[in-house]
């Protein structure tokens, strides 16, 4: 859920003692939107912008467990890359090819 979600996020701000890359350049690591206004299309419209002004590759991360935003993902073109830890997180990976434009 969301409070475990930040609670981890938190977690990993404060204990992790250096700042652990994932290694992504043009990623976007941390997309919410109100669940008052889920789907009305405001992180459809977000991630729509990014893909028209950005010339590269985009990575998307979700929590391993967040099926919902992963499924939003796809639903937006985007293909699994890979799994990886960050701090106390599994995550998966998500590309955005500009090859798909």
């Amino acid at each position: 859920s969301d409070k475990i979600i930040l609670l981890k996020f938190f977690i990993n701000f404060f204990f992790l003692k250096k700042k652990k890359k994932t290694g992504f350049n043009n990623q976007i690591i941390f997309l919410a939107v109100d669940k008052n206004i889920i789907g009305q299309g405001f992180g459809r419209k977000f991630i729509n912008k990014i893909k028209k002004i950005t010339n590269k590759n985009i990575y998307v991360l979700a929590e391993f467990a967040n099926t919902k935003a992963q499924n939003f993902y796809i639903k937006n073109k985007f293909l699994f890359y890979s799994d990886i830890e960050h701090g106390l997180n599994k995550i998966k990976v998500f590309k955005f090819s500009i090859k798909l434009r």
